[in-house]
């Protein structure tokens, strides 16, 4: 999905005098992901503020639809915000959608990712009925510890055969009752290293032993500029999961899947890589992409003129990842899923143009990627077509 958000997430519907406001979601417009393929919907936000005290409610919604599967999804949450020195919220929400398998999303701090899905970068998802109630305490911007009660209906949407949903939606479906406790404290810097460590236990039903698991994530996303002309973007991410007996709930692993088959090119995705392909206990990430920021021969500076010009780059995505907790057939035990990771390393070339074709206010523009090591996976051949993906690039003008 293009990255709207760039635009703001929330557009303004109408304000009164007296603080209160409301606004459109423009992240629950539309989205794609491999089970519904276009998603469409609306969400809204509304804010009841009072000018002469330091307190806030806030109540979000959203419902969506999803053109493959058929069936509508939806979310609520209502916040209330005391303003001071730090930031304290006491939360309840409720929603009926998919979720990402151990989202790796470091972008807003919040445990409760209402809807829970990212536009073509959420490969393993899970259906889920959930409700939570929460505190959070948000200080100076960047750190916050967070205090979470969940109850949640989960189906997972993958077996060792294909899909379980939508291809076989309407067969009956499994569903597992988990009761969830986690505590989470967080550093977010977009310009430097976010950490967010969750500390957590869970029941499932039919176990009366209760689960508990720690869980760890970190990223560092920066630009440098080498040379005038030259942009070096760096992007890495590491996560760490482990439990009792190396138990660790299914929704709480690390998804690394990939994006080919999709048309766009995702920067800090494995563009090569199946969907579903990847998952892990622990991973390492590496996304490295150089960029020139002018025109490189004169003739290009008539393009440069009327805003757009090709911009040529290179980019080299790695990962490395590994499970345990596995039997002698491969299968995840606590799961019995087949899942794979990169324990072998993954490593992939990409290169192309952007700024071929302004339209609207969208750069376009190609690329390709190349896989550089085995895949290890049962449907990979040693076809070169399959280890490539040919791209269409794409970058909002603001």
């Amino acid at each position: 999905m293009l990255p709207l958000t760039a635009l703001g997430q929330y557009i303004p519907l109408c304000h009164s005098g007296n603080g209160d406001s409301l606004a459109l979601n423009i992240d629950r417009v539309w989205s794609y992901n491999l089970y519904e393929h276009s998603r469409w919907g609306a969400g809204v936000r509304y804010i009841h503020a009072s000018p002469d005290k330091p307190r806030r409610w806030v109540a979000e919604g959203y419902a969506g639809y999803g053109i493959k599967d058929k069936h509508g999804k939806w979310g609520l949450t209502l916040d209330a915000v005391r303003t001071g020195r730090h930031e304290r919220h006491r939360y309840v929400s409720a929603a009926y959608d998919l979720f990402s398998v151990g989202n790796r999303r470091l972008t807003y701090p919040t445990l409760t990712d209402l809807g829970g899905y990212d536009a073509f970068m959420s490969r393993r998802l899970y259906h889920a009925e959930r409700v939570a109630a929460g505190w959070r305490l948000h200080m100076n911007g960047k750190q916050w510890l967070t205090a979470e009660l969940r109850y949640s209906a989960e189906q997972r949407l993958f077996d060792n055969t294909g899909h379980l949903y939508p291809a076989r939606y309407h067969s009956p479906r499994v569903k597992t009752l988990y009761g969830y406790a986690e505590a989470e404290a967080g550093y977010w810097n977009p310009d430097a290293v976010t950490l967010l460590l969750t500390l957590g236990a869970t029941e499932e039903s039919g176990n009366c032993n209760p689960l508990y698991y720690l869980r760890a994530l970190a990223q560092y996303d920066h630009s440098f500029h080498p040379a005038r002309w030259l942009a070096l973007s760096l992007f890495a991410q590491g996560g760490w999961c482990d439990g009792m007996e190396h138990h660790v709930p299914y929704s709480r692993m690390f998804d690394l899947g990939g994006t080919w088959g999709a048309p766009l090119y995702f920067r800090n995705s494995l563009l090569t890589a199946r969907p579903n392909e990847f998952t892990a206990n622990a991973f390492a990430l590496l996304s490295l992409h150089l960029a020139t920021k002018e025109p490189l021969w004169q003739g290009w500076n008539d393009f440069a003129q009327i805003g757009t010009y090709p911009k040529p780059f290179l980019g080299l995505h790695a990962a490395w990842g590994c499970l345990w907790g596995q039997d002698a057939d491969g299968q995840k035990r606590w799961t019995g899923l087949d899942l794979q990771a990169p324990h072998r390393g993954f490593a992939e070339a990409t290169a192309g143009i952007d700024g071929l074709v302004r339209w609207g206010v969208v750069d376009w523009g190609v690329a390709a990627a190349y896989r550089l090591t085995p895949a290890g996976v049962p449907y990979h051949n040693t076809n070169h077509t399959d280890n490539l993906a040919l791209l269409i690039t794409a970058a909002l003008i603001f």
